[in-house]
């Protein structure tokens, strides 16, 4: 997979990364992409979502599919923070007993497409690289779920990226 420097995340401090991806189609389309259980499980995660301000989201990511990306089948659990449908979606995002972050996704419309910026806050810094890798990895495979087309397989792609999000953590100031 040959990926250009504008589809790497930002990493913004020690807990905050942002990217940045212009995706085909319309906002409500992206929006349902964000949205619906059965299009989050073909780019993300199998999923429970109450779209709704306050409502519950429950994120499965089974190793089967991530082999050996996860030790167990991990869940992630969280609450819609912020709901502008179709532009603004954020959660908070907990795995068992770890630190509690949040995720937000931004929609613009941008020409014949959408920009979507995603940002991963409040993660813990011992955990910030994966979280990179993985949010880059995902966002690739849904551009290729909007283009109709398959991703590719995850740990694959995943291994690739996972070098440059280590040594960019690696460099962060020790003080964050």
């Amino acid at each position: 997979m040959t990926e250009s420097q504008a589809d790497f995340g930002v990493i913004l401090d020690a807990h905050t990364v942002r990217f940045e991806r212009w995706l085909p189609g319309s906002m409500d389309r992206v929006w349902a992409y964000l949205t619906q259980p059965e299009l989050l499980r073909t780019w993300l995660a199998g999923a429970g979502v109450q779209p709704k301000m306050g409502g519950s989201v429950e994120l499965r990511f089974a190793e089967a599919d991530l082999t050996d990306f996860q030790p167990d089948d991990c869940i992630c659990r969280g609450n819609i923070t912020r709901f502008d449908p179709p532009r603004t979606l954020a959660y908070t995002w907990k795995e068992g007993e770890k630190q509690e972050s949040e995720v937000s996704f931004e929609l613009a419309p941008e020409g014949d497409g959408v920009r979507l910026t995603l940002t991963h806050r409040r993660a813990p810094k011992s955990e910030l690289a994966g979280f990179c890798g993985g949010w880059h990895i995902h966002l690739t495979a849904l551009a290729s779920r909007l283009n109709g087309k398959l991703p590719g397989p995850f740990m694959v792609a995943y291994r690739a990226v996972a070098p440059h999000y280590q040594k960019k953590v690696a460099e962060l100031p020790s003080g964050e």
